[in-house]
């Protein structure tokens, strides 16, 4: 078997790689396999999921397989290429297809299964081990001897850096928005925008001097995009909008998008208190490569409904870019009402909603309203991520994520492949980091970059009107942290 390979889809779009050998190689006749092959078995390659990189925007069709177990199966939306599957029977495994393979020479059959389902013209090696249906000796029993090796290998702090560090450096097929040429009418069409998944509201580090330390920033992006993130939501509310300067949200969304590189969709903050300021933002924006804005209703003063409809008609009317809608009653003042959501769902450029009453109620109304027209994001991944994602949500975007790493993106994937068991106690684990961070009167955001900082990663240096924690509350933090197993990459 091969040490190390690679993949994607047929039109470049989703790519993959793996820095691990393949656990299992097998062939499978279930009616699943055969009906998303269009042929009489599936190929599958089984590989330790924190060994496998994957980028480019994915779409994931799940159902209970023969077996029991939910199979996520992960395809592009472009070309329709099936790119990997997800078991919930083996959630620390990801199968590429071995049709997917850059090098299908990779691809070394140990076994077929399922064979009482195999269709009579569909002739496979008899030499290899073949099994009616999932044996024992079969791809389960491969995985839970690879779980009991001693010497199973970990990825330590310094593999990730390499493993950031190599990603950084490819090349990848771009397929989110490009500069647009002002000259001509832009549109928006809300079916092509795909957004998904696990997504941090990217924090903003400053150094000594109060001044944006850019080089934290691009470090705290590539460990995000290496977590396996979806996206960034940049120059956001975590990223301290309400405290920058209109250059400095524009350098930020720029340096999001040169992070980013087109591995993941850059959605930049664009939210201000007047509709001009909002579609300047925009539009800079949309000249440096951002997949799309999300705006904020007008804030302070306590707008009513029209007033919110008439701001965001203005910049849905100017809009080069996807917009997301921000219902935050607690920062923000005013509250979305359910038919004001309805009614903005239909402006031409609005296609999601960042959901972030804290509020499940609220929120799995929204989603009922209008999740069949836009994309309902969570925005209290903390409080009920899993929760929220079973029930149809597309996603998370929140501010812990920055702080919590890998660990975010596997709450999202335990819901999305039905791994309840560990899906609960992640859920469980987020409402305690919450909790250390936010609770009483704590500045979240100060509170998450502190942490960032204790466990080595870039949280940068608090500027006003964030003060920096004091010694006690450091102490607090470190504790809290070390309890919940919060190291970092570490």
């Amino acid at each position: 078997m091969a040490s190390g390979f690679s993949g994607g889809c047929l039109c470049g779009a989703v790519r993959y790689e793996s820095a691990a050998e393949p656990v299992v190689c097998g062939h499978c006749h279930c009616v699943d396999c055969r009906k998303s092959s269009g042929t009489g078995h599936c190929s599958h390659i089984g590989v330790p999921k924190e060994a496998v990189t994957v980028t480019g925007a994915l779409s994931i069709y799940e159902r209970p397989a023969d077996s029991g177990n939910i199979v996520g199966r992960a395809f592009c939306p472009t070309c329709g290429a099936a790119v990997y599957s997800l078991n919930s029977g083996m959630p620390e495994m990801i199968f590429p297809r071995a049709s997917s393979l850059d090098d299908p020479e990779v691809f070394k059959p140990q076994m077929i299964v399922y064979t009482n389902r195999a269709p009579s013209w569909d002739h496979m090696d008899a030499s290899l081990p073949a099994f009616a249906t999932q044996p024992e000796g079969g791809p389960d029993a491969v995985v839970q001897s690879w779980r009991n090796r001693s010497d199973r290998a970990r990825l330590s702090r310094a593999a990730v850096r390499c493993r950031i560090s190599r990603i950084s450096r490819r090349t990848r097929v771009r397929r989110f928005p490009s500069p647009i040429n002002r000259e001509q009418e832009s549109t928006v069409d809300k079916s092509d925008v795909d957004w998904h998944g696990p997504m941090p509201s990217v924090i903003t580090p400053y150094d000594a001097e109060g001044r944006i330390d850019e080089d934290a920033f691009l470090e705290n992006i590539e460990l995000c995009i290496g977590y396996g993130m979806t996206g960034l939501l940049v120059a956001g509310n975590s990223g301290d909008f309400w405290s920058l300067s209109m250059d400095e949200r524009k350098r930020l969304m720029a340096l999001g998008v040169e992070g980013a590189r087109g591995r993941v969709p850059v959605i930049g903050c664009t939210g201000a208190f007047l509709a001009p300021d909002v579609i300047d933002l925009a539009r800079t924006a949309a000249q440096i490569g951002c997949a799309g804005v999300m705006v904020l209703p007008p804030f302070f003063y306590s707008p009513n409904t029209e007033d919110i409809y008439a701001h965001y008609k203005a910049v849905s009317d100017a809009a080069e870019l996807p917009l997301m809608l921000y219902n935050f009653p607690a920062n923000s003042v005013p509250t979305m009402t359910f038919e004001l959501v309805e009614r903005l769902a239909e402006l031409k450029a609005v296609v999601a909603i960042k959901e972030t009453s804290g509020n499940f109620d609220t929120f799995y109304k929204i989603l009922t309203l209008v999740g069949e027209r836009i994309h309902v994001f969570c925005g209290q991944m903390v409080c009920f991520g899993v929760p929220a994602i079973v029930m149809g949500s597309p996603g998370y975007i929140d501010t812990n994520p920055n702080l919590w790493g890998a660990e975010s993106v596997e709450l999202y994937e335990a819901a999305v492949t039905g791994d309840l068991v560990r899906g609960r106690a992640l859920q469980k684990k987020a409402l305690a980091l919450h909790e250390l961070v936010s609770a009483g009167d704590k500045n979240t955001y100060s509170w998450v970059k502190t942490g960032m900082t204790l466990v080595g990663l870039p949280g940068g240096v608090a500027r006003l009107p964030q003060r920096p924690l004091g010694e006690e509350q450091r102490a607090e933090l470190r504790r809290g942290l070390e309890r919940l197993g919060i190291a970092g990459l570490g």
